[in-house]
């Protein structure tokens, strides 16, 4: 559980998932290689994780909201291509899962994210570990409107320096 100071200025305890990605990171599976080589077993491999991860959203109960993960949008994890091509829509499915009324954050891991292409993924706020990329919040405004949730203090929705899996 993560605390999260939100926008109306009440501290709520947070469940964090982690992505399908990150999940195959945890369990030392480069499923970039794997969906590469065998991609019948990738995929496989890769809806298993999902499921898993929507598995966690739907037992967070007593949660108030959901601290989601987004492993891969970075070029030291993958490729636009594999990211934008595996994973991205997997984490717009796990998301759009999550029941209306919980809060949602989307905090993307990794060194020079691929904001662009999570800009538009379905969250109350988003967020990213600001001391190891170069993404301003105002830079992000420009691409997605409504919170985010960082450790400047320009951000609606506080979360701790050095949030990590």
């Amino acid at each position: 559980m993560i605390e999260v100071m939100w926008a109306d200025g009440g501290t709520y305890e947070f469940s964090e998932v982690a992505s399908p990605y990150g999940k195959a990171m945890q369990l030392g599976v480069d499923l970039n290689e794997l969906l590469h080589t065998d991609p019948a077993t990738g995929e496989t491999q890769l809806n298993e994780l999902a499921g898993a991860a929507t598995q966690e959203i739907e037992a967070a109960d007593g949660a108030a909201g959901i601290f989601y993960r987004v492993f891969g949008a970075c070029p030291a994890e993958c490729t636009p291509m594999q990211f934008g091509g595996h994973y991205l829509e997997v984490d717009r499915a796990i998301l759009n899962t999550i029941t209306k009324g919980i809060k949602t954050i989307v905090f993307i891991e990794g060194e020079d994210i691929y904001f662009d292409f999570v800009s538009d993924l379905p969250c109350d706020a988003m967020g990213w570990d600001e001391a190891i990329n170069t993404l301003t919040l105002a830079e992000a405004r420009t691409m997605r409107p409504g919170l985010y949730a960082l450790t400047s203090p320009e951000a609606e929705i506080k979360i701790r320096q050095g949030v990590t899996v």
